[in-house]
Order: structure tokens, then sequence, then C-alpha cells
């Protein structure tokens, strides 16, 4: 009897996906076969059946649950952020951890130039009339503009930034961002180090943070960062909650020190009821969903197979998560 190594799938609770996840691994036929396979349906399961597995495709691994992984020797993480993830407990072990580093790029980056375009047409006062039957014409042409000839400043040019700027430029706008190697990227009119940073936000009409959570930049747009945006400009944030100082930018919203913002990340989620952010005009909240793309279940276990081949092959593995960096 062929023994096969035990891979455990805990990113959802609903059946639904986990069919759909099953049905992928089903037709590539060489990792079919790889794996004794099991979905996990809770916490406790997962904690139970943990000792044994020796590759684990999740969401999230709690301290917990590395602290009793004695044989796992592979995580994939079907999500692009780690941060909350990597525990001393895990990065003690010799584990194998890779993400689904680039697989939202497309769908968030159509979810920035969504919010921007919103922004643009006075979108969110436009629904509000319409709820009301109001032919708000005068009120929404007075705050009306284009993008065309606007600068968006796209802070952190990883994939996701990166695609941003390629939609930014079919609408003719002026592409400014951050890389910690500036060089010549494409679509991009003008790449700084994270250093100048102020100068990156003091000339952007959009700013787009798509930067990963990390030590460095917890909490790096704060109240300093906020003065340094023009009044009129708005900040998108698609990255991680925690990059904002929440308090100072709810306090720059209410004293109009920038014109608005749409916010997919929160640094608690769900966003409170009794935050101030759900009622701001001014202010687009969304149940942080923008990588949630069409087919995404499709895509992530694609991703997990083939470095499941890269795995049994020794081959290097895509998406590997660098543990010094966090991400």
């Amino acid at each position: 009897m062929i023994i096969r190594p035990l891979l455990l799938i805990n990113v959802t609770r609903d059946q639904r996906v986990h069919e759909i996840i099953e049905k992928t691994i089903a037709t590539d036929r060489m990792v079919s076969a790889m794996f004794e396979r099991k979905y996990m349906k809770s916490p406790a399961e997962l904690l139970e059946n943990i000792p044994r597995a020796e590759v684990l495709f999740s969401f999230a691994v709690q301290e917990a649950v590395a602290v009793r992984a004695d044989n796992l020797k592979w995580v994939h993480f079907a999500s692009a952020g780690v941060e909350k993830s990597l525990s001393p407990a895990l990065l003690s072990r010799k584990i194998k951890l890779t993400c689904s580093r680039g697989l939202h790029a497309a769908t968030i980056a159509e979810y920035v130039l969504m919010q921007m375009l919103a922004f643009t047409k006075n979108m969110r006062r436009a629904y509000k009339f319409q709820d009301e039957r109001r032919w708000g014409f005068e009120e929404l042409l007075a705050g009306k503009f284009d993008l065309e000839g606007k600068a968006v400043a796209i802070i952190g040019l990883g994939s996701i930034g990166r695609r941003v700027a390629r939609l930014a430029k079919a609408f003719d706008m002026r592409v400014i961002g951050t890389a910690k190697k500036p060089r010549r990227i494409r679509n991009v009119d003008k790449t700084l180090p994270p250093s100048k940073l102020g100068q990156c936000l003091g000339a952007a009409d959009f700013v787009v943070l798509s930067v990963p959570l990390t030590d460095k930049t917890l909490h790096f747009i704060g109240r300093e960062e906020l003065a340094a945006m023009k009044a009129s400009a708005f900040l998108i944030n698609i990255g991680r909650g925690k990059l904002i100082d929440q308090a100072a930018l709810i306090e720059a919203l209410e004293n109009k020190r920038i014109a608005g913002a749409a916010l997919d990340v929160f640094e608690a989620e769900p966003l409170p009821a009794d935050s101030p952010l759900w009622v701001m005009e001014n202010v687009s909240v969304t149940p942080h969903y923008s990588g949630m793309a069409e087919g995404l279940w499709v895509k992530v276990t694609k991703l997990f197979c083939e470095n499941a081949k890269r795995y049994k092959n020794g081959k290097r593995l895509l998406g590997i998560v660098d543990r010094e960096k966090g991400y």
C-alpha cells in the first residue's frame, strides 16, 4: 500500500469552494495522485490533523497550529498577504512558505480605477440623489472632473501597482510611484525611493497604497504624510488597514485636509459600526473584497498545483515568502 503525504486544505468553510478546489486538483492527474487530501471544516479539526500533515494549503497559519506542525514541510497561502501568519513558531521551523502573489492584480487594479472614476464623476452623491429621486444637476456638476492630466502616486510598484499604472495610462494620467530600487518601469513616468514619500504624496491627485504590511510600513501614513497631500487629493487603500493611522485619517477627512478616501481595508475588520468612516460623504467603504476575482479559487488552486509539481521535483517554488521582509 502506497502511503501518500497528507495535504490539509484550510482556506474556507464553504463547501462550494471545497468542491471547486477539489475539481481543479482532480483535473491535474499528477497533483491529484500526490496527496491524501483533507478539507478542514473547523479550527479544532485543523489542530487535530496538523501533526500528521506534510503540506498545508491555507489562508493563514495560527501560532497554535504552527506549534503542532511537527511534520509540516510546505505551506502555500491562498492570499498574497502573510503578515498575520509569520509567528516565531512558524518561522523557527524549516518549512517552505509560498503565497499567491500576483493573482489579485487585475481585479484590484480595476477596483482602484473604479474608485478613481467614482470620485471624478461624483458618483456617491449621484447614487444618493437617485435614491431620493432628485435631479441634482448643479450639485453634481460642481464636483465633477476628469482623470486626464491628473497625477496618481502608486506607493508600492509591485504586481498590483504596475497594473494600476497600466490602467491609469489608458486614461492619460501622469503616473509616479515608489519602489525600493527606483528604476524604469513601464507606464510609470517617475519612480522614487521610499525616502521620497512626502514628495510623491505632494505631487498626486490620487494616492494608491499598494505595499505589504511590515514593521516598517505600520502606520507609515500618518498626520505628517496626510498633511503632505494636496487638499484636493484622494487616498485609496487596497493594501492593509494598518498602513494608515486611522485616527489621523479620520481627522484629516473631517477637517477637509484631503478631499476623500476609498478604503477596502481597515485597522479592525469588520469595521466597527460606530466608526465615523461609515457616514462620511467623502469616503467609500468596502468590506475587504477588492481582491475577490472572478474564478479566484480556480486561479489560486492552479497556482498551488504548479507549485506542488515543483515541490515534488525539487524545483524553485513560485511566490516564495521572504522571511526577513515579511512578504
